[in-house]
């Protein structure tokens, strides 16, 4: 039904009889071709959706060239994005096994039998007109150690003093000339941008700020606080920012260097919710 709706071609698959029967039954794109002997898994002028066996004799339902579900001959399932969380993979494997999948919190996750479940490492057996899980990753969220966390903030209590102070003298508002002296361009902002390796360099800048707020030094908590206003105006139109989006990015600051205020906690099997603090994770320790 998926298939047909997004005019794909591809009609659901449950078992690996079935995927065997169609894989040899399908006749391979023809020609010289890149996409020549590829067996389509839909409507033949779309050799990205394709079946093929592998060594081991299981079938794979191929999406360009990742192997997303998986058929074994003893009917087991196995769904592996590799990595891919996007709408359109969310949409190959809901159409395959005809499930409801969808895209969220950057991962994807797939409903079965009224539980969400994350797709990465899922393994399905197809029982009536349905399937059950017979495995999967528990899902983990992160709450926070408020005791914790307030001593933290302690410690910054003189340079939060400070720092309200600077931003009611300059009325939330940055000029040319002082957003010029911090150049975020060159000196980096303080925010969690994190890309893909970058995590390092974002922990190493958010230490040289923390480095002038513990020395207690007039001048230095000046730089500080101008480089925490200009960070959290940053990429916005105007040269105004507010006391909360400031003193958030400190907090993000005290949490990305000590990552053990942050409280791990496994969600039961089929449960998946959005982790609030999912943006540090690249800071966690392994």
């Amino acid at each position: 039904m998926y298939g047909q709706q997004r005019n794909t071609g591809i009609r659901s698959i449950m078992r690996y009889e079935e995927a065997l029967h169609r894989l040899t039954k399908t006749k391979p794109i023809a020609g010289k071709g890149v996409n020549a002997g590829v067996v389509p898994l839909g409507h033949r002028n779309r050799p990205n959706f394709q079946l093929r066996m592998r060594q081991d004799e299981s079938i794979a339902c191929r999406l360009w060239r990742t192997d997303v579900v998986v058929f074994d001959k003893d009917d087991t399932i196995t769904i592996d994005p590799a990595g891919y969380s996007t709408i359109s993979t969310a949409n190959f494997i809901s159409e395959v096994l005809g499930v409801s999948a969808s895209q969220s919190d950057n991962r994807l996750v797939v409903y079965i039998n009224n539980g969400h479940y994350q797709a990465d490492g899922l393994k399905l057996r197809p029982y009536a007109m349905g399937y059950e899980v017979i495995e999967c990753k528990q899902d983990v969220v992160h709450g926070i150690n408020r005791k914790m966390m307030n001593g933290l903030r302690r410690n910054t209590r003189e340079f939060s003093k400070f720092l309200s102070g600077l931003m009611k003298i300059k009325d939330y508002t940055l000029t040319d000339e002082e957003l010029a002296e911090v150049n975020i361009r060159d000196n980096g902002s303080l925010r969690l941008d994190v890309w893909k390796h970058n995590a390092e360099d974002v922990k190493k800048r958010l230490a040289e700020c923390m480095e002038l707020i513990k020395s207690e030094d007039a001048e230095n908590w000046h730089s500080s606080a101008m480089w925490l206003c200009a960070s959290a105006r940053y990429s916005t139109w105007n040269k105004d920012f507010s006391a909360v989006s400031v003193m958030k990015l400190l907090d993000d600051i005290l949490i990305v260097l000590n990552p053990t205020v942050l409280v791990p906690k496994v969600l039961d099997a089929g449960v998946v919710k959005r982790d609030a603090y999912a943006r540090f994770k690249p800071f966690m320790e392994e």
